[in-house]
C-alpha cells in the first residue's frame, strides 16, 4: 500500500485533532523526519525526507515555517542557523506517527482489498492492491490536489508513474460505487484519502499566515462548463459540487459573474442540444448534450432552458455582465495571448479560443492591469473547468516555488476548491469527497468516440428487440458500462467490436442485476428493521399505556379512599351532633315525673322542634325502616363520591394524551 495514501489519511486525522490548523497537521510528519537526524538538519533535507518517506511535495516555504514552530516548542533547537533535534522533546508520543499510521494502514487495506473484489466481479480483471494503490494515489493526486500549480513550478509534475486507461477506469468506477453504495468504514477511509490530499493542495494555494484574510470586492468569473454544470444541465453529481464551489464563494462575500459571451456559448450548446434531440442524432460531443440525451430529454425541454436562462442564472446568485470596454493602459498583448492558450489548449473551435481570451483579457482589464499577491484582494478571477487554460494563464507569470506571489488570472475548480474550503471548511465537509468523485466521473466519461459506437450498438439491438427498453435505457445511462467498454478497448476506438459490445452487454448487466438484487436486499432490511421497531414500539406504548392505566387505577384508589376517610369523619361529626339531638328530643319529650316539666325550662320553638325531629325518627324508622345508622352510611357514600370528584378536578391535568408510537 503507498505511504502517500496513509499519510493523507494521517493528514485528514491531525486537521480534525488540531483544529483545523493546517499547519500543525504537518508538524507530526516534520517531527517524524527530523528525530531520525543525529546531525543538523535543514528545510531541504526535510523536504526530501517527506518526498521520499510519505510522497508528500511540500513548499519549503512551509516547512520552514513547521521547523520555527518545532523550535519554539523546545523540539528543534537552532543554532548557527541550522536546526538540531532535542531528544527529550522530540521523542514525546505527540510527535510519534506510528500509531496512526498503523490505525489508517488497516482501514486502507480493507479497503484496497474490496477494490481486488471489485474489479475481479465487474471487469473480470485480476488487479494487485498495489497497482490499485498506485492509480488510486494517482486519481486523488490529479483531481483533488491542485497539480496545475504544481506543475509550473517542476518537481510533482513527475511524480506519479503513468497509469494505463483500463486501471484508470476500475480505480474511478471503484471510486464512484464506494461513495454511493460503500460501506461505512470504506467510505471513511476513501474520504480520509481525499480531505489529506485536499489539504496537501491547500498548502501550495491558500495564504497559511493569513487565512482570514479579509476580503475586498472579489468576483469571481465562471466560464461556460462550470456554469453548465452549475445550472444542473450536465447531471446531478456535477450540479451538486459546482453548487457547493458556488455556496462557499458567496458565503465568502465573493460575488459570482458570468460574461455575456460565456452566456452566449451557453446559448449556443442548448440550440445544439436542440437540434440533436429533435433530429435524434446518435452523434454528438458534451457532457451536458451527453446528459440531456441519456435523461430522455426533448427539444422542448431544452427550448424551455434557453427561454429562461437568465432567470436560472440569477437564481444561482450569477449576474451576467458585458465585458469591460478596453483602456490602451490596461490591455494586455491579445495576440500573444492567443498563442499561449493555443499552445496550452489545442482549441477545435475558434469561437471557443475567442471567449478564453475575451475572458482572460477582461480579467487584466477589471484588475487594471495590477498584479495582487492575494486572491482576496485580486478584485478579478477567472474560474474554469479547464486544467490547461489555468496552466496557460499561471504562465504569464512565470513564478518559481519561492516566488509564490501573484494571483494567475484563471485558476481551475479544484484550485478555488481548495482555497475556499481552507477558509470555510466546517460548513464543506463533503467538498474533498466531491472533487475526488468529479475526477472519477471524468475518467469514466472519457473517450467519446468509443462511447457513440456503443450507442450505436445498443440503438440497433434494440430495433431487432434483443435489448428491452428497460435494460436499453440502463446501459444508455450507465456509467459503469462506459469503464468496462473503455477498459476493454483501451481507449482505443478501432478496438471496438461487436465481441466487445457483448463483453460490456455482459458484464454490465450482470453486475447491474446484482446490484438491484443487493438493493432489494437492502430494502428487505430495512422492512424487517422496521417491523421490528414497530413491534418495540407497540410493546412500548403498550406498556406505557399499561403503566398509564396502573397509574390512573392507583391514583383513583388513593382518591376514593381519601374521599371515604374524609366523609367518615363529616359523617361522624355530623351523626354525634344528630345523635345528642336525638337525645335531647327524648328527654323532653319523654312525659317524666318531672315537676316542673324541662319543656317548660327550653325554648318553647326548640322543645316544639325537639319534639318534632324526635317524632320523624321515630316515624322514618317504623314506616321505611329508616335508622341512624343507615342515613350514616347514605350519607357517607354521598360525601365521599363528591369529594372524590373534587380530588380529581384539582389534581388530575385536564387532559392526557395517549402514548404515541415512537418515529420509525
Amino acid at each position: 500500500m503507498s505511504d502517500y495514501l496513509a499519510a493523507m489519511a494521517v493528514m485528514k486525522v491531525n486537521y480534525d485533532r488540531k483544529g483545523h490548523d493546517v499547519l500543525q497537521m504537518l508538524v507530526p510528519f516534520v517531527a517524524d523526519c527530523a528525530r531520525k537526524y543525529s546531525e543538523p538538519l535543514s528545510d531541504s533535507s526535510i523536504q526530501s525526507d517527506l518526498q521520499t518517506r510519505f510522497g508528500m511535495p511540500v513548499p519549503r516555504t512551509v516547512i520552514k515555517g513547521l521547523l520555527r514552530r518545532l523550535s519554539r516548542a523546545g523540539a528543534l533547537a537552532r543554532e548557527h542557523g541550522v536546526y538540531r533535534p532535542v531528544r527529550d522533546e522530540i521523542d514525546k508520543p505527540e510527535y510519534d506517527l506510528s500509531a496512526s499510521l498503523l490505525a489508517v494502514q488497516r482501514a486502507q487495506a480493507d479497503l484496497l482489498g474490496s477494490a481486488t473484489a471489485f474489479a475481479s466481479r465487474v471487469f473480470d480483471r485480476t488487479l494487485s492492491e498495489d497497482a490499485l494503490s498506485t492509480a488510486l494515489v494517482s486519481l486523488a493526486r490529479q483531481e483533488v490536489a491542485p497539480l496545475a500549480i504544481w506543475a509550473i513550478q517542476g518537481g510533482p509534475a513527475a511524480l506519479d508513474a503513468p497509469v494505463d486507461d483500463e486501471l484508470a477506469q476500475i480505480t474511478a468506477q471503484f471510486v464512484l460505487y464506494v461513495i454511493n453504495e460503500g460501506s461505512v468504514e470504506e467510505r471513511t477511509a476513501l474520504e480520509q484519502i481525499a480531505k489529506g490530499s485536499l489539504l496537501s493542495g491547500v498548502i501550495w494555494t491558500a495564504d497559511l499566515d493569513a487565512p482570514d484574510r479579509r476580503i475586498n470586492g472579489l468576483e469571481f468569473f465562471l466560464d461556460t462548463t462550470l456554469l453548465l454544470r452549475l445550472l444542473g444541465l450536465c447531471g446531478p453529481a456535477r450540479a451538486a459540487f459546482s453548487g457547493e464551489l458556488t455556496r462557499l464563494a458567496q458565503e465568502c462575500g465573493i460575488a459570482l459573474v458570468c460574461f455575456e459571451h460565456n452566456r452566449n456559448e451557453i446559448l449556443g450548446i442548448l440550440q445544439a442540444a436542440t437540434a440533436v434531440l429533435r433530429a435524434g442524432r446518435s452523434r454528438y460531443y458534451g457532457e451536458a448534450v451527453e446528459f440531456m440525451v441519456s435523461e430522455g430529454w426533448t427539444a422542448s425541454d431544452a427550448e424551455e432552458v434557453v427561454s429562461t436562462l437568465d432567470d436560472r442564472l440569477a437564481t444561482c446568485g450569477v449576474e451576467v455582465r458585458s465585458r469591460p470596454p478596453r483602456e490602451a493602459r490596461y490591455n494586455m498583448d491579445e495576440t500573444e495571448l492567443r498563442k499561449l492558450l493555443d499552445k496550452n489548449v489545442h482549441y477545435n473551435n475558434p469561437a471557443a479560443l475567442d471567449a478564453d481570451v475575451n475572458s482572460l483579457a477582461s480579467i487584466f482589464t477589471l484588475r487594471r492591469a495590477r498584479h495582487s499577491d492575494h486572491l482576496e484582494s485580486s478584485k478579478a478571477l477567472f474560474v474554469t473547468t479547464n486544467n490547461n487554460l489555468a496552466v496557460g494563464s499561471r504562465q504569464l507569470y512565470k513564478i518559481g516555488e519561492d516566488q509564490l506571489r501573484g494571483v494567475p488570472l484563471a485558476l481551475v475548480e479544484s484550485q478555488v476548491a481548495s482555497y475556499l474550503w481552507a477558509r470555510r471548511s466546517g460548513s464543506a465537509d463533503d467538498m474533498p469527497l466531491n472533487l475526488l468523485a468529479m475526477g472519477a466521473l471524468s475518467i469514466a466519461e472519457s473517450e467519446p468516440r468509443i462511447w457513440l459506437r456503443y450507442v450505436e450498438k445498443l440503438d440497433e439491438l434494440r430495433s431487432r428487440e434483443r435489448l428491452t427498453e428497460r435494460d436499453y435505457v440502463l446501459l444508455r445511462q450507465s456509467l459503469l458500462a462506459r469503464s468496462i467498454l473503455l477498459a476493454a478497448t483501451d481507449g482505443n476506438a478501432d478496438a471496438f467490436t461487436e465481441d466487445t459490445a457483448d463483453f460490456v452487454l455482459k458484464h454490465a448487466l450482470e453486475e447491474h442485476a446484482r446490484e438491484l438484487q443487493e438493493e432489494v436486499r437492502r430494502r428487505d432490511g430495512e422492512l424487517a428493521e422496521r417491523d421490528e421497531q414497530l413491534a418495540a414500539s407497540d410493546a412500548r406504548a403498550a406498556a406505557a399505556i399499561a403503566d398509564r392505566d396502573a397509574r390512573a387505577r392507583a391514583q383513583s384508589a388513593a382518591f376514593a379512599a381519601r374521599a371515604r376517610r374524609n366523609a367518615r369523619r363529616v359523617v361522624i361529626g355530623v351523626g354525634s351532633v344528630l345523635a345528642l339531638a336525638v337525645l335531647a328530643a327524648s328527654i323532653v319529650s319523654f312525659p317524666w315525673p318531672i315537676d316542673p316539666p324541662i319543656s317548660t325550662v327550653l325554648p318553647g320553638w326548640l322543645s316544639i322542634t325537639l319534639g318534632v325531629f324526635a317524632v320523624a325518627i321515630g316515624a322514618a324508622s317504623i314506616v321505611v325502616g329508616l335508622t341512624i345508622r343507615g342515613i350514616g352510611s347514605n350519607l357517607m357514600a354521598s360525601l365521599a363520591a363528591r369529594f372524590e370528584r373534587s380530588y380529581r378536578s384539582r389534581f388530575e391535568p385536564i387532559s392526557e394524551a395517549p402514548p404515541t408510537l415512537d418515529p420509525v
